[in-house]
């Protein structure tokens, strides 16, 4: 059941609140089965929350099963015409004579089920258009016959008793009370001002609202589609400053202390899931039409609009069947930055499709724009998601398989170059090259994986230059090959020049080689000749005689 705040009088004129302590739970979660086009159940059949005379309605965060559309005071519908005039609306107000058709307004409002012609006469005694002097009570009258039909009226009627400086009017719980009872139909605006109202509290302390008010509006304007309310509602749960309810919110719906990520599309996907206000925004049927006429950029431009746009559960539906009714034309024609920022949209509504990829496809894969869309995905190493949203883009045609794993094992190989990154951490950065530098490199990689998932990029992507110039863990290895190759040759080097020196030390030699110098004290030229042999052992007497310590030289 729906629940509200009751606000009653009590004794000593108390204002009484019954509120429910604990958030709606739900441990299924639903599947969409509303696609846009499709037939809703007519307004006003819709079972909207009865929200009765003094009470401000808060949303239960339940799964309504039913779906209709919502209609903003812009949107063009099926009501019954005004009779043939004259003259048009717009030319009685710009001429001043709105008086004289108020009759006919009148009589047209009554057979009217839309609450249009309410709506326009309320604001001519509003602000005194038309010719018509101003009058707020009589707006109030004429705004009261048709805010059912058309909730944005709950949002004037709300304004005038929070801002007038009339004390027969000036109410803040009534205003509360209006801008509740519009949210309930669907006004996304009346929603807003709640939030503004409970960001205030200070300033409104009379409505007493229960302290879980802003995240039950947040997750409402969230799912009925309102410009941005989706990061305004993740800020809230990741803030750190958040109350003891907003954790438990998390736990209970995302099974952790924090809400999921919402550039992925989790964030989107799980709400979806456990929440449904059963409300389609009319901004989103205006997109819808747009693109069953054909009429791709005209859609986007609807879409994109902040007040009367489509957001919320059934944006990245719109924007995949934007993209769907474009690929089917010979050059389509959402070109340039609209599809990274539509594909970006598409992912982060929680509409696992194809949406992505035909952004990809259209923008072109070798063109910077295209690939920028899908190497978003990076950001997350969402190598899953990609395989989500590519599976149906292959089997719908929109992009090529080789296309398809080539993105996937490029995706891949960023997960290899960020393991060898992690690997590359345990050596010296100066020492890159070293031999020991690559022989910690290469044993912390082969502990975490690094070859295994770059052999798995090489093979998904069919390209065996998927990492770079050759592959991290060949070119490792082929130093560390060489180096040791190198080292090995010194080392044999080494032993000989060894061996070599302990044989001169050991063996004199045998060989007279007729070494000649002058005798002292012989005259002129005479020369005495001695044998190498004798020379060696004379030096080695020499040298052995003074030496301290016996080397193995001497011995």
């Amino acid at each position: 059941m729906p629940k509200f705040i009751n606000i009653v009088l009590c004794a000593g004129l108390i204002t009484c609140i019954a509120v429910s302590s604990v958030f709606a739970r739900s441990d299924n979660y639903h599947a969409e089965l509303y696609v846009l086009g499709d037939p809703t159940m007519p307004y006003g059949e819709f079972p909207f929350p009865n929200v009765p005379e003094g009470a401000i309605w808060i949303p239960d965060l339940v799964w309504q099963s039913a779906t209709t559309i919502v209609y903003d005071s812009f949107a063009e519908q099926d009501t019954p015409r005004l009779p043939k005039m004259a003259l048009s609306y717009k030319d009685y107000k710009e001429q001043n004579r709105l008086k004289e058709v108020i009759p006919v307004y009148d009589a047209a409002a009554r057979m009217s089920p839309w609450g249009n012609e309410e709506l326009n006469i309320g604001m001519a005694f509003h602000y005194g258009h038309g010719g018509l002097e101003k009058d707020v009570k009589k707006a109030l009258e004429w705004y009261k016959r048709g805010a059912e039909e058309k909730p944005i009226i709950y949002y004037l009627m709300g304004q005038i008793h929070l801002n007038s400086d009339d004390p027969t009017l000036k109410n803040d719980r009534l205003a509360a009370h209006y801008f509740s009872k519009g949210a309930a139909r669907g006004c996304a605006r009346c929603a807003s001002r709640i939030l503004y109202l409970d960001g205030n509290r200070e300033k409104y302390p009379s409505l007493n609202l229960p302290q879980d008010t802003t995240l039950r509006y947040y997750v409402y304007l969230n799912d009925l589609g309102y410009a941005y309310a989706d990061i305004w509602l993740h800020d809230y749960l990741k803030d750190d400053k958040a109350p003891a309810f907003v954790t438990a919110f998390n736990q209970d719906v995302f099974g952790e202390d924090e809400p999921a990520h919402l550039e992925t599309g989790e964030f989107a996907s799980i709400l979806h899931g456990r929440f449904r206000t059963g409300l389609v925004p009319a901004g989103c049927i205006r997109v819808q039409n747009e693109i069953d006429a054909s009429e791709t950029m005209r859609a986007g431009d609807k879409l994109a609009n902040k007040y009367f746009g489509c957001f919320g559960r059934f944006r990245g539906q719109a924007i995949s069947n934007m993209f769907a009714k474009d690929a089917e034309k010979p050059k389509p024609t959402l070109t340039g930055s609209l599809p990274y920022y539509f594909g970006e949209e598409a992912v982060k509504a929680g509409e696992m499709s194809y949406a992505l990829l035909s952004a990809m496809t259209h923008a072109g894969y070798e063109t910077v724009t295209g690939y920028e869309t899908l190497k978003r995905l990076r950001k997350t190493k969402s190598t899953d998601m990609a395989k989500q949203i590519l599976t149906p883009a292959v089997e719908l045609g929109y992009v090529d398989a080789r296309d398809a794993n080539a993105l996937i094992g490029e995706l891949v190989a960023d997960e290899a170059k960020a393991c060898w990154a992690k690997a590359n951490g345990v050596g010296n950065f100066m020492k890159r090259d070293k031999r020991e530098n690559v022989d910690k490199v290469l044993t912390q990689a082969a502990v975490l994986g690094c070859d295994a998932i770059e052999a798995k990029a090489i093979v998904i992507s069919g390209n065996s230059d998927v990492m770079g110039q050759g592959t991290y863990v060949q070119d490792l290895q082929a130093k560390r090959s060489r180096y040791r190759a190198e080292d090995a040759a010194e080392r044999e080097r080494e032993r000989v020049r060894n061996a070599q020196n302990r044989a001169s030390y050991r063996s004199p030699p045998t060989t007279a080689t007729g070494n000649s110098y002058i005798a002292s004290g012989s005259s002129g030229s005479a020369r005495q000749t001695v044998s190498s042999a004798d020379a060696y052992a004379a030096s080695k007497k020499s040298v052995c005689s003074s030496s301290i310590t016996k080397t193995s030289f001497c011995r």
